[in-house]
């Protein structure tokens, strides 16, 4: 008798273990999703230093620039001046594109990184609650995992394109400001 309860006694203990061992989470699991979270946190970051309205406002001074060039010029161009103007405006037609779209953007990418933060959270909660099977981990983790990817291109597309327009800005602006000058006098 005593042997069989200490059996039981074994047994039970060992299953309680088992029990307690499952129900941990995954030290793994819960690292590759703060991983996660900080590469989201970090394009954050640098959504926060996209300056919608500085682009905006850059490509309203190109045109106003060319409207007044255009409306007072009354000579032929030179070929130097020509190709000035037209690197001028090129810079503006490719502002002209994404002015259509930008305030969207700009809500839209801030909605879908709070989105896919809040989704980051539920997937570490339900990680550390164990609701989920290995599989139905790998399979959020690899959606979640793609989304913050794609944003985090976008993103970062995007300060490279803000930061091309504004190296090509402030080289061409003062030449272009030069031909405004000329043209009051």
């Amino acid at each position: 008798m005593y042997q069989l309860l200490q059996k039981f006694t074994c047994l039970l203990l060992g299953s309680c273990l088992l029990m307690v061992a499952c129900n941990q989470p995954n030290a793994q699991n819960m690292e590759r999703i703060n991983r996660l979270s900080l590469q989201l946190d970090s394009t954050n970051q640098v959504v926060a230093t996209l300056n919608f309205e500085e682009e905006e406002a850059r490509a309203q001074k190109i045109k106003q620039d060319l409207e007044f060039i255009q409306s007072n010029f009354t000579d032929t161009l030179t070929q130097q001046t020509a190709i000035l103007l037209n690197s001028y405006k090129s810079i503006n037609e490719e502002e002209e594109e994404e002015k259509a779209t930008a305030g969207k953007q700009e809500v839209m990418l801030k909605k879908e990184l709070d989105f896919t933060k809040m989704q980051l959270l539920n997937l570490k909660h339900d990680a550390e609650k164990t609701d989920l099977s290995k599989e139905q981990f790998e399979k959020y983790f690899e959606s979640e995992s793609t989304a913050v990817s794609k944003i985090s291109a976008f993103v970062l597309s995007k300060k490279a394109e803000f930061t091309r327009h504004e190296a090509q800005f402030k080289q061409l602006q003062p030449k272009v400001q030069l031909v405004i000058d000329s043209l009051k006098k």
